[in-house]
């Protein structure tokens, strides 16, 4: 598996207001919330499998769904979305811890 960061998209449908909440609030710590219940990564794909861990262990898997979108390269994620409205890409500015 590659060392490289990677740029991902994470959507959830979270029916429990306490699970939901604490499921948001995990996910900000890793990357960016980019509309509710959708946040945006730019992660090694071994973080990703830690952020898919700990989500499945707080969601209830007959109620709640996510979804992980693998966008490529860090580089290509610009080119893998467009915004309509207010937000871009651009505007977005996720800070790396050395």
């Amino acid at each position: 598996m590659s060392d490289k960061k990677r740029a991902y998209l994470l959507a959830y449908d979270v029916c429990d207001d306490r699970r939901r909440a604490h499921i948001a609030k995990y996910l900000q710590s890793y990357g960016e919330r980019l509309q509710y219940s959708l946040f945006y990564f730019e992660i090694r794909p071994a973080r990703l499998l830690q952020i898919k861990r700990t989500v499945e262990n707080e969601m209830d898997c007959h109620e709640d769904s996510v979804l992980v979108v693998n966008l490529g390269k860090v580089e290509q994620a610009d080119n893998a979305m467009e915004f309509v409205g207010r937000r871009s890409l651009r505007d977005i500015e996720i800070p790396t811890v050395i």
